[in-house]
């Protein structure tokens, strides 16, 4: 059943990785020079951020949907012992300690410490023993765990728009303690399941809690895309912002490079002598916008072809 299910992530992570690739976007072999728009967050506005990381996280326990985990186990004078653990949900959880550090041309590193997780669930059990004796049983659970995520966040164009992968997330358990229907002394029942289920439950819940971190990650970045291109409209003057240049990752900032071109009715607009350079930016702040002569001349000329810019003066204001 393990090898199964690894094959299967296995599988999955090729096949993230094929339509990563598929949708890569290309561009020219000139950085920076369709660049119009420039958005530039620096470190100490990442850690801002970070304070909510705790939400997201919290936000993906309870979304990730936990299958039943089935197995069985042949031991002696017992005979074979199958079990499934089924509704497994989070019914409490704490986060201690969020991190997060810009690894140059990366990822974004988000370290999550001690969080503790309380999953409860229903247990059914059953064996046949060496006589043709069958027993089933079923008791709730609850498990107590004590967990670090390492979440390492790759930026990358797909669709011309940035992307945000989570897929490379890791669990570590420092504790993992089954308690049978509230009991907390540790029993022969309780010794015999936590054995041989342990291992099954923590691949369960790192593959589901990660897939829903990467998912939602992905929300986030098409929700901050979405919103910077409300932004930029007015009426019919709008701005492409797709990307001019895949995005970076510094040890001090992140920074997003957009074609910012004009996009007005059957006006055209052209970009391709920008004079953007990285140097033209600080780190002293959190947040920086830099935005083309080109853009603005071009802005001016989609709003006076809009007759924005016409102002009529009649009767006695004209005297």
């Amino acid at each position: 059943m393990l090898w199964a299910g690894g094959m299967r992530l296995g599988t999955a992570r090729i096949l993230l990785m094929l339509i990563h690739a598929a949708a890569a976007c290309e561009f020219g072999p000139v950085p920076y020079s369709v660049t119009g728009i420039v958005c530039r967050m620096t470190k100490p506005a990442a850690l801002l951020l970070n304070q909510e990381t705790a939400q997201l996280i919290q936000m993906a326990f309870k979304n990730a949907k936990f299958p039943n985990i089935t197995g069985e186990r042949s031991m002696r004078f017992l005979g074979t012992v199958a079990y499934t653990l089924a509704n497994i949900h989070v019914s409490d959880l704490s986060i201690e300690q969020s991190e997060v550090e810009l690894k140059e041309n990366d990822a974004i590193d988000i370290a999550i410490k001690n969080v503790t997780a309380f999953f409860r669930g229903t247990l059914t059990y059953g064996y046949a023993g060496a006589w043709f004796l069958q027993l089933f049983h079923s008791v709730d659970f609850e498990i107590e765990s004590s967990i670090d995520l390492q979440i390492n966040i790759k930026l990358m164009c797909q669709k011309e728009q940035v992307a945000a992968d989570a897929s490379d997330c890791y669990l570590s358990f420092h504790k993992l303690t089954l308690h049978l229907q509230g009991d907390k002394e540790p029993g022969w029942l309780k010794q015999l399941f936590t054995d041989f289920i342990s291992f099954t439950l923590k691949f369960v819940l790192k593959r589901e809690v990660c897939r829903e971190i990467s998912i939602l990650a992905q929300v986030m970045a098409n929700f901050v895309h979405d919103i910077a291109e409300n932004f930029v409209r007015d009426e019919a003057i709008g701005l492409d912002i797709s990307l001019a240049s895949d995005p970076l990752i510094k040890a001090n900032y992140l920074e997003s490079h957009h074609k910012g071109l004009v996009l007005y009715k059957n006006y055209s607009d052209a970009l391709s002598d920008s004079v953007f350079s990285p140097s033209l930016l600080s780190e002293s702040r959190m947040l920086y916008f830099w935005m083309s002569e080109h853009i603005l001349n071009s802005l001016a000329s989609a709003a006076f072809l809009d007759e924005r810019l016409v102002l009529t003066i009649r009767g006695e204001k004209l005297q």
